[in-house]
This record gives structure tokens, C-alpha cells and sequence, in this order.
């Protein structure tokens, strides 16, 4: 494919790292435009090989803690695109107003768009008003589509979407890194592990008070910082959940450690666009208890397979499905392979498709 394609994302995200190698690698003219290099709530290192030609491009970037937001305002980019000339331009979402001076510019110059997209009608926090016709411009502007799962595939139709411009795309992270490093371990105690940003709508107060109901509760590791790191630390004081361990922020390289041990996760979000975690513990052999508010659940969660989907706003189911858990024979090797098919490389071909439908 000789045509220049150009890809503009908000930030450098180690887990999206080998689907840009992959393209870079089956793509002869491919570039990436970063809007920033980081975001304030992320933490990361970025240890990966990159294999890819990209810019971080300079430019105003703001987090709105309350609305999980990164606003990322590039007036260069405008000028870069006209002096770059791209064919295709794949854009990473539509929530940053310089995702919207891609798409002038490709109107004027009558550039073709595909939309890469992951939000969910279960994420959304804005679906009518000014900004749900905003969203419907943007979506209803694109050529075609490449979507993080089921749900967003649903989300893209509802905003006006057609169907068979849409490729599901279903995000990943490097499954085989995991597969490979995770050292599958059976310990005499139940771990029940988290790992994620400590903030409110994760859910994890939700966690602990399904806990509080347990007379034999796992040991709940709890992986990751965040704005309620110490009221959720004080309300485990509170209740005398001394099987509850904050760990804090762990790198990547370093959390295999904690995969290794555990036995199932919970990711309890009252919402989640996608939820990679579900992807690189399923491939670590963990059986998960997966919010229904998560993109990532409809894809990859084979209810009593390799995990069970949890209504977060009910503490007893939560409960339940802890217990029921805990009296099954975990095959943690079936449950890495569950995850196979959703690789890098699947991915990155999926965009590859996308591209081709506008061709």
C-alpha cells in the first residue's frame, strides 16, 4: 500500500505500541502524529522497542480530573498535515479539539478519514444535547471505521455510522509478552488482584464492600494509584479488611509478578470505554470478574469459561460471584489461550481493513 497514511492519537500508550510496529512494518508510508507524549493521570514508562516513524507535536494539554478528560490543543497541527499531504488520515477519537482541526482540514482538502473509535453507548456521558450532535457530525464525517469491539461497534451505528463501513477491531495488548513472562503459580489462599487508576468510577469502594460481606474474603491486592487511594485506604481501616494490600503504581515489567500470583481479577468500572487490563490478565491465565459497563467484557468474557460478568452497582452479586469463584478448579492455561486470537497483529490488520474499504 503505497498510499501516505497518517495516524493522530492523544499519546504514546505502551499497550498500542506493537500494533504500531505492525504497522509501520506492512505499511510503506506510515507516520504517527502524538498530540502529547503524556497525560497527568498516567504513570507508564515507556520501555517498548518503537519501530515506527511518529511526532509529538507541541501544543496546550490539560486533564479535567472530574470528567477523566485529556484536552489537547495543537494550532501547528493544521500546517503540519498541509505540509505532509497525507492520503488517509486514521484519527484516534473526537474529544480534543485537535482531533477536530484534522477533520477540517481533511474536508478541505478532501482527504479520506477513517475514525478509530472506542467509546460505548454503556461509557458514554454525553449522548444528546450540543454534544451528542457534535459527536454525530464528527462520526457521520468519517469514511469508514475501525472500532475497539461490539460496543463501539454499536455506538458508531447510533451516532449515524453505517455498518459496512465499520471493521471491529478489538483492542489488545501484547497477549504473547504476558503469556510468555506470567509464571502460572497456585497458592493455598485465593488473591484477588486490581489493577487500574484509583478513582471513583472504577468502582473498587464497590469491591471492597462486597468483601465486607464475606466471612472468608480472598486477599485483594489492589494495584495502582489515584485521587481515592487514601479514602479507600481508610475506609479498609474502617471495616478491618486487613486482606486488602495497596500496592501503588507498578510498572509493566514489575506486574508480572503480581499476575503470576493472583488467581482471578475484578474490574468492577461503573464505566470503561474498553478495559486492557481484562486483556493481559486473561492472557496470564486469570479468570475475571468483569463489569457490564466494560467494552472489553462482550468481547473476550465466556461467562463461567474464563470469567463472569458483575453488575458493579450490586454489591451482592458481587459478592456471589466472589464465592462462586472461589469453588471453582481454575485452569489458568486454558484461560491464557481464551485470548489468543485477539493479538497486535489482528489488530493492526484490522486497520489495514479499514483503510481498504476507502480506497
Amino acid at each position: 500500500m503505497r498510499q501516505k497514511i497518517l495516524l493522530i492519537m492523544n499519546i504514546i500508550t505502551p499497550y498500542n505500541i506493537p500494533v504500531y510496529n505492525y504497522l509501520a512494518l506492512k505499511l510503506e508510508n506510515f507516520e504517527i502524529y502524538f498530540l502529547a507524549k503524556i497525560e497527568s493521570n498516567r504513570q507508564w514508562r515507556i520501555c517498548e522497542k518503537i519501530n515506527f516513524k511518529y511526532k509529538i507535536l507541541r501544543g496546550l494539554n490539560f486533564y479535567i480530573l472530574k470528567k477523566d478528560w485529556g484536552i489537547h490543543i495543537n494550532p501547528g497541527l493544521f500546517f503540519k498535515l498541509i505540509k505532509l499531504n497525507p492520503d488517509i488520515v486514521v484519527i484516534g477519537g473526537y474529544d480534543a479539539p485537535s482531533y477536530w482541526l484534522a477533520l477540517l482540514y481533511c474536508k478541505i482538502f478532501r482527504k479520506k478519514i477513517v475514525l478509530w473509535s472506542g467509546s460505548t453507548l454503556l461509557s458514554s456521558q454525553y449522548k444528546y444535547g450540543l454534544i451528542g450532535f457534535g459527536k454525530k457530525i464528527f462520526i457521520k464525517s468519517a469514511d469508514s471505521y475501525l472500532s475497539y469491539g461490539t460496543k463501539a461497534k454499536e455506538y458508531l451505528e447510533y451516532f449515524g455510522a453505517k455498518p459496512d463501513f465499520i471493521i471491529n477491531g478489538y483492542n489488545t495488548v501484547d497477549i504473547k509478552y504476558f503469556q510468555k513472562c506470567v509464571q502460572l503459580k497456585r497458592h493455598a489462599n485465593y488473591i484477588m488482584l486490581f489493577v487500574g487508576h484509583l478513582a471513583q468510577h472504577k468502582g473498587i469502594k464497590e469491591a471492597l464492600q462486597a468483601l465486607k460481606l464475606l466471612k472468608n474474603s480472598p486477599i485483594f491486592i489492589i494495584i495502582g494509584d489515584g485521587p481515592k487511594k487514601e479514602n479507600l485506604k481508610n475506609y479498609c481501616q474502617k471495616h478491618k479488611l486487613d486482606k486488602v494490600h495497596f500496592k501503588g503504581y507498578i510498572q509493566k515489567h514489575e506486574i508480572i509478578n503480581y499476575y503470576s500470583k493472583a488467581d482471578f481479577l475484578i474490574m468492577p468500572s461503573l464505566r470503561e470505554v474498553w478495559g486492557l487490563v481484562i486483556n493481559e490478565a486473561l492472557a496470564s491465565g486469570l479468570f475475571i470478574l468483569a463489569s457490564k459497563y466494560a467494552g472489553a467484557t462482550y468481547d473476550l468474557i465466556k461467562s463461567g469459561e474464563n470469567g463472569f460478568i458483575i453488575d458493579p452497582y450490586n454489591i451482592q452479586d458481587i459478592k456471589d460471584k466472589i464465592i462462586k469463584v472461589m469453588k471453582l478448579r481454575l485452569d489458568k492455561e486454558k484461560i491464557s489461550q481464551s485470548i489468543n486470537k485477539f493479538s497486535p497483529e489482528n489488530y493492526g490488520e484490522n486497520l489495514i481493513k479499514a483503510i481498504k474499504l476507502v480506497l
